[in-house]
């Protein structure tokens, strides 16, 4: 109490300069707006870096594009020549195949000439031969005949040399076709080696070109990821912005609010002082007000936990009498006559008072339990009913719970309320979990039925 009146004099004490108040909230004001320029310079640095990444991204997949593109053109450019390549390799191979026919047939007519060579001169050696023979024998006749067959003989030996000479220089060019031929071959050759290592550089090309794609693939994901990131910081940017303006705008207003309260407070100043007394005389009257009630109920409180220790004593020593008299009584008759004369000794020692200025009702719970009758008088607001000995009334039947029931009697209701059994409490064969008692109600606990009956309490 003390320093809340404290607070309140510091708050309404007189000051020297009255716009001390507005240049504090103007100063706090400013310094919120200035504490807000750094976090939207930050932002806007943020942002323009990000717009500078993704446009290095977009140069970089602009680059990787205009690449792709060459090796695209390059690979077509290639393909072109190695086809070209392939189609002058298999007109190459046609000639070869046709000259290597015609070198064949060639080597066969020049097998047969030399052959019919080799035969002339046997027969050119005969002739000289027989002439010589001839010459021996001076057989004029023969010689000139022999002669002039030598004479066609040689004229034939010449045109078969000639041919010879011209198949010779035939063979040559032949030889010459072929060496070009060979030329030709080893041309092919390179030119096969050629095309594998443009078909190796081909297949490099469409690897890297593949791992380009993939790599403007993964580009064009981060880049679209980017957009998506660089839109959502965009948006919570201008988020962050419009709260900004809404924070701001809300503060002006609390300032002009804060100086129309500090003027309003000023006003209000003595009656404030006065209702702060006021207010402080009364709290500290009725606080002592409420220690001395306080005090006389705890009075209260410990005599009647006296009383409630006396009362429990004497219903222990009522309930083991009773239990003895039961014991003892046969008929019903004087069992009655036992639990009222219990019941009247009950209740003047527990009231101290005469019993006729009371209400004299007995409340009974009267049943049945393995074929003997028991009455239960309910002598206390709360009775428990279970099968072990910690209940009030105790039960051994079957179907009964270790906490069964609780019987509660508050001035002139009674009520049965189930204890979370089991089995479960019934009234008039329905099962309740809580019922007010009438006359005649039939209770159900396990195997055992009990009746509720009131009656009056007999004049001693």
């Amino acid at each position: 109490m003390a320093n809340d009146k404290k607070n309140i004099n510091e708050l309404v004490s007189e000051d020297d300069d009255p716009t001390a108040e507005f240049e504090t909230l103007a100063n706090t004001h400013d310094w919120n707006q200035d504490s807000d320029q750094p976090s939207i310079g930050e932002l806007q640095s943020d942002l323009k870096s990000s717009s500078e990444t993704i446009n290095r991204l977009q140069f970089d997949i602009e680059q990787f594009r205009a690449k792709w593109n060459g090796l695209e053109a390059e690979i077509k450019a290639r393909q072109e020549i190695t086809d070209d390549l392939n189609r002058e390799i298999a007109e190459i191979r046609d000639k070869l195949q046709r000259k290597e026919k015609l070198l064949g047939k060639r080597d066969q007519s020049i097998k047969s000439l030399k052959a019919e060579i080799r035969e002339r001169n046997e027969a050119y050696g005969e002739l000289q031969g027989r002439i010589a023979e001839l010459e021996q024998h001076d057989d004029k006749h023969r010689i000139e005949s022999l002669s002039g067959r030598l004479t066609s003989a040689d004229a034939e030996i010449r045109e078969m040399q000639a041919q010879i000479r011209r198949t010779e220089s035939y063979a040559d060019d032949m030889r010459q076709k072929l060496r070009a031929s060979t030329d030709i071959a080893s041309r092919c050759e390179s030119l096969e080696k050629a095309v594998a290592d443009a078909d190796g550089t081909t297949r490099a090309l469409r690897t890297e070109l593949a791992d380009a794609k993939d790599i403007c693939d993964a580009l064009r994901q981060q880049i679209d990821k980017m957009h998506s990131e660089h839109a959502e910081e965009i948006r919570l940017i201008r988020f962050e912005l419009g709260e900004a303006e809404e924070t701001m705008a809300q503060q002006e207003l609390i300032t002009e609010q804060l100086a129309s309260d500090l003027v309003d407070t000023r006003s209000f100043r003595f009656e404030l002082e006065k209702l702060l007394e006021e207010s402080e005389e009364n709290s500290n009257s009725r606080i002592e007000q409420l220690e001395m009630e306080n005090r006389k109920l705890m009075r209260e409180l410990e005599d009647r936990d006296e009383k409630l220790a006396t009362k429990s004593d004497a219903i222990n020593c009522l309930l083991a009498e009773l239990a003895n008299k039961s014991q003892q009584i046969d008929s019903i008759a004087e069992i009655e006559e036992v639990i009222h004369e219990i019941d009247d000794r009950m209740s003047e020692r527990i009231s101290g008072r005469p019993t006729a200025e009371r209400d004299r009702v007995t409340r009974l719970l009267v049943g049945t339990v393995d074929g003997q009758e028991l009455r239960f008088p309910l002598f206390k607001n709360r009775l428990t009913i279970g099968r072990t000995d910690q209940n009030d009334i105790q039960i051994k039947a079957s179907y009964v719970s270790r906490r069964h029931a609780v019987v509660v009697t508050d001035r002139d209701i009674a009520r049965v309320i189930d204890w979370g059994s089991k089995n479960g409490v019934f009234v008039n064969g329905k099962r309740i979990t809580e019922h007010f008692l009438n006359n005649d109600d039939v209770v159900t606990i396990g195997t055992a039925e009990f009746r509720y009956e009131e009656r009056p309490k007999r004049d001693s």
